[in-house]
């Protein structure tokens, strides 16, 4: 159970079994997915997605990359991902846009994810992601600056080639 928003919908696996999905759970994104226009994104007037709650939509959908899936359910996810992405991309052409289709394309074909929570470190502002157990325990003497190439994310780096945006 998860304190901040309540009851998962579906167990949790350790293991990607259909229908049930494994990802990380992100730390940046919240539920802003969940604000889109669902019946625009999926040309579905009763597309499950409408139906989450704001509750369940990040429990069981609120994932970011790596992501675990049987052949058949990953499939599914890409074909809706992939017919989705024009319009969310129309309405939310940001950083995270990739992330929040692929949370649609999830709900719509109700999916729900097991998150984990240890494969990323991308924000110290949550406790969803691996910081406690990962960084916040290496003592003082084990940690350093990091180095000025650090790698960026793939989604920034797609936002940068996409809108001409020089990173230095």
């Amino acid at each position: 159970m998860n304190p901040s928003y309540g009851q998962r919908s579906s167990p949790e696996y350790k293991i990607a079994r259909h229908p049930n999905p494994i990802s990380q759970q992100d730390g940046y994104m919240s539920s802003n997915w969940m604000t889109l226009n669902m019946s625009y994104v999926t040309q579905d007037p009763d597309t499950p997605a409408c139906l989450l709650t704001q509750n369940q939509g990040p429990i069981d959908y609120n994932s970011g990359p790596p992501y675990l899936a049987t052949v058949k359910d990953m499939f599914a996810i890409v074909s809706k991902w992939i017919e989705f992405a024009p319009r969310v991309f129309n309405i939310h052409p940001k950083l995270f846009a990739e992330i929040f289709d692929y949370c649609i394309a999830s709900a719509h074909l109700k999916l729900p994810h097991t998150m984990i929570k240890s494969n990323v470190v991308s924000t110290t502002l949550t406790q969803r992601e691996g910081w406690p157990c990962l960084i916040d325990a290496l003592p003082d003497n084990q940690i350093c600056d990091p180095p000025l190439d650090a790698v960026l994310p793939f989604g920034l780096q797609y936002q940068a080639l996409l809108f001409g945006v020089i990173l230095l």
